[in-house]
């Protein structure tokens, strides 16, 4: 076994499973406005030893609450958009920001393709400060449609010099396991692997030609992919 984390499970609940005091009116969601911490001054401490020690620190934490802490009732946004607690939370990146690598593995593959992501992770050094792991479902018939049953693996990594590298093995690694990129947050794919990942990118670009928008709308994403 790689790693270790923190799992969080949620299930929406019937108003009659919510505590009494909280059934009459909705559960509030992030109260009062969102904070805003001074992130010119954290930007310059936000580094891969400095996120590890956070991480070492929230784990700790976790588990003195127990392998099983009782269930409890939130609200969604607070489950699904933490960060959105904490304004403009992207400056923490500093002035040169962050880009976000999304992939989806099928599921047979995953095991090996997760592996084989932290390993390239390991190998640049760079670390994400923020991962994501989803289990997804069966995709549409949409020719660009992202989801495929697998699991889904979201990592922001600060943007630096060895960045582009590190999002080219990346990308290999989905594309070697029968994974794609979600164009939606892609800044570096190439058309090769744009065609390797959606067998169906000919079928999106006859629906284009055919309703005659090719030539009047196009977009910096559909140059570089030659969409």
């Amino acid at each position: 076994p790689r790693g270790r984390c923190v799992l969080s499970l949620g299930r929406f609940a019937p108003r009659s499973r919510l505590p009494p005091g909280q059934r009459q009116a909705p559960l509030a969601a992030a109260a009062g406005n969102p904070l805003r911490p001074p992130w010119k001054a954290l930007a310059p401490l936000l580094r891969p030893t400095t996120a590890a020690a956070f991480n070492h620190l929230h784990y700790g934490l976790s588990a003195r609450r127990g392998r099983r802490p009782p269930p409890s009732a939130t609200h969604f946004e607070r489950f699904f958009f933490p960060l959105d607690r904490l304004r403009d939370w992207n400056l923490a990146y500093g002035r040169r920001g962050f880009v976000q690598h999304q992939c989806v593995l099928p599921k047979a593959a995953s095991a090996a393709g997760l592996l084989a992501l932290m390993k390239e992770m390991e190998r640049a050094g760079l670390g994400a400060y923020l991962a994501v792991l989803k289990l997804f479902g069966t995709g549409s018939d949409a020719p660009l449609s992202f989801p495929m049953r697998g699991y889904t693996l979201a990592l922001d990594l600060p943007m630096r010099r060895e960045t582009p590298a590190l999002l080219d093995a990346l990308d290999a690694v989905a594309h070697d396991h029968g994974g794609r990129v979600y164009l939606a947050k892609d800044a570096h794919s190439t058309p090769r692997r744009l065609r390797q990942g959606y067998s169906r990118v000919d079928a999106f670009a006859a629906v284009r030609t055919g309703v005659g928008s090719a030539p009047k709308f196009t977009s910096a994403l559909a140059e570089r992919l030659r969409l």
